[in-house]
C-alpha cells in the first residue's frame, strides 16, 4: 500500500509539473523567454522537463550579463541557463523578435482551453514586469555654455540642477535596491506556499479518504508560510512608508534650496561688473545632458519625473543665458563703437593744445563732440545696469514659480508611490 501511495504521489507531481509546463506555454504560445524559465523553475519543474521544452520551442532569451545574474538569484539552475545559450545560438534568429509577417511557428501544440484551466487552476503565476537590474541614466551628450558678465551667475543655477539630478539619482537607486529585496523576500515565500498547495492538493486529490498526517503536516507549513506572507508585505508597506516620508523631506528642501539657490544668483546678477568698457567676461561651464529612464521597480518609478524635471529646469537656465548673452554683447560693441569715435576726436585735441589760444574754437567744437560721446558712454553703462536689474527681477519671479511647479511635482509623486505601497501591494 505504501508503494502504491508513493507512486501515485509522484505521478501527482509529474502531472502537476505538466500543467505548469501548459501554462508557462498558454501565456505565451510563440517563444519561451527568460520569464518562461523562470516560473518553470519556480513551480519546480525537473531540470530535465525544462531542458527539453527549450530544446523544442522557439526561444527568445536574454542572455545579457545582467539578464544571466537575474536567472542565478531566481534559482534557475546551470544546466538549465546552458541550454539556454545552446538554444540561442543554435537556432537562426534566436534571441530577436520575429517580424510581423503574421507567421508563427508550426513547432508548438497549443492547450486546449481545458487544459488552460486546468492548469492555470492548479499553479497561479503572477507576470513579472520589473525590470531585471536598476537601469541608470543615459548619457545624451555633452554641453559648453559661455556666459558673458551680469550673467555668469546662471552658471551657478546649472550646477545647482545638476547636483540635485545626481543625488536624487542615487538616492533613487538605493530605494530601489531596498525595494527589489522586499519583491525578492515576498517572491520567494509566495513561491514556497505554491508549493505546499500543489503537494496538498495532489494528495488531497488522489483518494476520498480523511487527511492524512501529511496533509494536516502540510497545512501547518502553508499557515506559516501565509503568516510569513503577510509579514513580508507588511514589511514592505512600511518600506515604502519611511520612503514616502523621505520623499517629503526631498521636496521641503528643494522648495528652499531653489529659493536660496535663486536669491544667491539674483544677487550676483547685481553685483557683477556693469563696465561695458571692461570688455566681455565669459564664465564656461560644461555638463553633462542625462536622460532618466524607467530602470527602476514600479513602485518608485514616478521619481523619475522629478530627474527630467531637473534636465527641463538646466535646459531652461541654459536658454536664458543664450537670450541675455546678446545684450551684453550689444552693449560692450556699442561701447567700443564710441571708443574708436573718441580717440581720434582726443588725439586732435592733443595736438590743437600746443597753440590753444589760436585753435580755441576748434578745440571747443571738439571737446563738445567728445562729450557728447562720454554721455552715451554713460548712458550704455547704465542700460547695462537696467539690464542686469531686470535679469535679477526675472530670476526672483522663475524661484517662485520653480518652487511652486517641484512642490506640485512632488504632490503628485507621493500620491502615486503611497498608492503603489498601499493598494496597489494587496491587489
Amino acid at each position: 500500500m505504501k508503494s502504491i501511495k508513493s507512486m501515485k504521489k509522484h505521478i501527482s507531481l509529474i502531472l502537476t509539473g505538466l500543467l505548469v509546463a501548459m501554462a508557462v506555454c498558454a501565456q505565451n504560445p510563440e517563444t519561451l523567454t527568460n520569464s518562461s524559465v523562470i516560473k518553470m523553475t519556480k513551480a519546480r519543474l525537473a531540470d530535465e522537463l525544462i531542458i527539453d521544452m527549450i530544446n523544442n520551442s522557439p526561444a527568445m532569451f536574454d542572455l545579457s550579463p545582467g539578464a544571466l545574474r537575474s536567472l542565478e538569484g531566481e534559482g534557475v539552475s546551470e544546466s538549465v541557463i546552458q541550454s539556454m545559450k545552446s538554444a540561442t545560438s543554435g537556432k537562426p534568429g534566436a534571441g530577436k523578435k520575429e517580424p510581423a509577417t503574421g507567421n508563427k511557428p508550426v513547432n508548438v501544440t497549443a492547450p486546449s482551453v481545458e487544459d488552460n484551466l486546468r492548469a492555470s487552476a492548479a499553479i497561479p503565476v503572477e507576470e513579472n514586469t520589473e525590470p531585471s537590474e536598476w537601469i541608470p541614466s543615459a548619457t545624451v551628450g555633452e554641453v559648453s555654455v559661455e556666459a558673458l558678465n551680469y550673467t555668469a551667475p546662471l552658471t551657478e543655477l546649472i550646477k545647482f540642477y545638476v547636483n540635485k539630478y545626481e543625488s536624487t539619482e542615487l538616492t533613487l537607486s538605493e530605494w530601489d535596491r531596498q525595494v527589489r529585496g522586499y519583491i525578492a523576500d515576498i517572491n520567494k515565500v509566495k513561491g514556497q506556499m505554491l508549493q505546499v498547495e500543489n503537494e496538498m492538493r495532489s494528495l488531497k486529490n488522489a483518494d476520498t479518504k480523511a487527511f492524512s498526517e501529511e496533509i494536516n503536516s502540510l497545512k501547518g507549513k502553508l499557515a506559516a508560510y501565509r503568516k510569513n506572507y503577510s509579514q513580508s508585505k507588511d514589511i514592505m508597506v512600511k518600506g515604502g512608508i519611511n520612503i514616502v516620508k523621505q520623499i517629503e523631506t526631498m521636496s521641503s528642501d528643494l522648495s528652499k534650496d531653489i529659493g536660496k539657490a535663486y536669491s544667491q544668483a539674483s544677487q550676483q546678477v547685481n553685483s557683477s561688473d556693469m563696465d561695458p568698457s571692461s570688455g566681455e567676461k565669459p564664465v564656461m561651464l560644461d555638463y553633462t545632458v542625462r536622460q532618466a529612464t524607467t530602470g527602476c521597480v514600479s513602485y518608485i518609478v514616478y521619481m523619475n519625473e522629478m530627474l527630467a524635471w531637473y534636465q527641463n529646469a538646466i535646459r531652461e537656465i541654459n536658454n536664458l543665458i543664450e537670450e541675455w548673452n546678446p545684450r551684453v554683447t550689444g552693449i560692450i560693441q556699442e561701447e567700443a563703437r564710441l571708443k574708436s569715435q573718441a580717440e581720434p576726436i582726443e588725439n586732435r585735441i592733443t595736438e590743437l593744445s600746443s597753440n590753444s589760444k589760436q585753435n580755441r574754437a576748434e578745440i571747443s567744437d571738439l571737446k563738445k563732440q567728445l562729450s557728447a560721446i562720454e554721455k552715451s558712454g554713460k548712458q550704455l553703462a547704465d542700460r547695462m545696469k537696467d539690464d542686469a536689474k531686470e535679469l535679477s527681477s526675472y530670476l526672483k519671479k522663475m524661484s517662485q514659480a520653480g518652487q511652486a511647479a517641484a512642490e506640485e511635482r512632488f504632490e503628485d509623486i507621493i500620491e502615486n508611490v503611497t498608492y503603489s505601497f498601499g493598494e496597489k501591494l494587496s491587489l
